[in-house]
């Protein structure tokens, strides 16, 4: 597999922003692939699941060898539900991971620890 590089912002605020070159992602072999489940509703009203992203949530790597997934994200809080628009910004940080945080909104990330 050959990896892409690709800027990750790490830390911002008003006054500087750091960022870190990356390579993109994979997952460690002995950390399985980590799934998240998003829900909506059909056209009836009626909970469903949605099919709008696949089921394997985002895995990337630090520099340092530690890695998170990113289950959701959202670019302010409160968050918008209203005809699926929290999936759709969270669709876009998928494909422009955002790093372990966004200033006005939330990430909810699995971050795992391997034994040694």
């Amino acid at each position: 597999m050959r990896l892409t590089p690709f800027d990750i912002d790490i830390y911002r605020s008003a006054s500087y922003r750091v960022k870190v070159k990356m390579s993109t992602p994979t997952i460690p072999k002995d950390i399985r692939q980590i799934n998240r489940f998003i829900t909506t509703h059909n056209n009836e009203g009626k909970t469903t699941f949605s099919d709008t992203l696949p089921d394997e949530a985002p895995f990337q790597t630090l520099p340092d060898g530690v890695g998170f997934a990113l289950c959701y994200a959202t670019n302010k809080f409160p968050v918008s539900l209203s005809g699926d628009k929290d999936v759709s910004t969270y669709q876009h940080y998928t494909e422009n991971l955002p790093g372990i945080t966004i200033p006005t909104g939330l990430t909810s990330l699995i971050v795992p620890f391997v034994s040694s």
